[in-house]
């Protein structure tokens, strides 16, 4: 019966670390919208993850916006950390054009969205800090409020299924 208790501080174990993730996506999203510049872009490519590791690229996408995108969001270079968002119906990512600092700078956005949601050479409002605009935020921020919200079901979830199991130790 130890193995239940074992299993018990693993999930409670989790539903801290969700929840401790959730608090640190809703202050990144607070810092972001509080970005000075306001500017217009348009999307010229997307990014859909698919299983296994693989990307499909529509449009147009640069290399080094990829790259970037890759290494800061797990997506690629982390491998199995970015399994289970493969397998999300949230796994399509925008790569927005736009003006920056008398520069046209083009980067693949970290908030992730349903198939669909943005099209190539649609219009897009962002916010971005001038001295880093590969870090620009779309304002509408439906994907960031939903994995924010998703943190915290898993969380629940989690709680629960650890208390469930402490119960079953314990009684």
């Amino acid at each position: 019966m130890l193995w239940v208790m074992g299993f018990g501080i693993i999930f409670l174990l989790l539903a801290v670390m969700y929840a401790i993730w959730g608090v640190a996506e809703a202050v990144l999203l607070r810092r972001a919208r509080s970005a000075p510049v306001q500017a217009e872009g348009k999307v010229c490519g997307l990014v859909q993850h698919r299983p296994l590791m693989q990307y499909e690229k529509q449009g147009r996408v640069p290399q080094l916006a990829f790259q970037y995108w890759g290494r800061t969001t797990g997506n690629g270079a982390h491998g199995v950390l970015s399994i289970p968002q493969a397998f999300s119906r949230w796994n399509s990512y925008p790569c927005v054009e736009f003006a920056a600092g008398g520069d046209t700078v083009a980067w693949l956005s970290k908030q992730g969205g349903k198939k669909g949601m943005w099209s190539i050479g649609q219009s897009v409002q962002l916010r971005y800090h001038p001295d880093s605009p590969e870090e620009y935020f779309l304002t509408d921020d439906r994907a960031a409020r939903h994995a924010i919200r998703m943190d915290f079901v898993w969380a629940l979830v989690f709680a629960l299924v650890s208390a469930a199991l402490f119960a079953v130790y314990l009684f």
